[in-house]
């Protein structure tokens, strides 16, 4: 049996092959720096969006409340200022003209 070559084995490359093998490696992690960048972007713009969100969500169940307290009648009972005095009628009263 031949002995096998090791296939790790330093291998000699002439001037081209390592300029071509390093301009594929700054190519390689040109891209992946690209790559992490737009995940970071695309991050921090889905923060961005989910902060927007919560805010817009407190921001309308304020106005809700706030709408709740404007509908709410302030006072349920008449307040008679007159005591004694009688509201007149309509029917009754002659300065009162019915259309």
């Amino acid at each position: 049996m031949p002995n096998k070559i090791s296939g790790t084995a330093p291998t000699i490359k002439s001037g081209r092959e390592r300029r071509a093998s390093e301009k594929a490696k700054a190519i390689t992690d040109a891209a992946t720096e690209k790559a992490n960048s737009k995940q970071v972007t695309a991050q921090k713009s889905a923060e961005r969006a989910e902060k927007r969100s919560r805010k817009k969500a407190k921001t309308a169940e304020i106005t809700r409340h706030r709408n709740q307290e404007n509908e709410r009648p302030l006072s349920t009972q008449l307040v008679d200022h007159h005591q004694g005095a009688r509201t007149p009628i309509a029917d009754q009263d002659p300065s009162v003209r019915v259309i």
